[in-house]
């Protein structure tokens, strides 16, 4: 059996899909809170940057909505940064790291993200 494994961009999707739908807001849904993606980076600079990311992307043109207020208010009624599912949350986590490391490999230095740094 020749399985194929799911690319990185679609783990991404699926991870800011699940997300977004416990605030209640769609992929390319019909609601004019819902969001429709433009560029697929989108999901990954959310998952690297969280709000940040999400904010630069909607400014860059990569994602949009007819009520951008209405999204944000599901987004903060759902107080998504503080409950993120405990695996969500290490995959994101992981991300961090991995982005680290390579920082570190290329600039020959660690530098942690403020949240990974040991004893914090």
């Amino acid at each position: 059996m020749n399985r194929t494994l799911p690319s990185a961009q679609t783990k991404y999707q699926t991870l800011v899909t699940r997300l977004l739908d416990t605030a209640g807001v769609k992929i390319g849904g019909p609601n004019p809170w819902d969001i429709q993606v433009h560029n697929d980076g989108f999901y990954k600079r959310v998952l690297a940057d969280g709000e940040t990311g999400m904010g630069e992307s909607y400014m860059d043109g990569w994602w949009d909505a007819e009520r951008v207020d209405e999204l944000i208010c599901k987004i903060l009624q759902a107080d998504l940064d503080n409950n993120i599912s405990p695996a969500l949350a290490g995959i994101m986590a992981g991300n961090k790291i991995k982005t680290a490391e390579s920082a570190n490999k290329k600039n020959g230095f660690c530098q942690w993200p403020k949240t990974l740094r040991p004893g914090q």
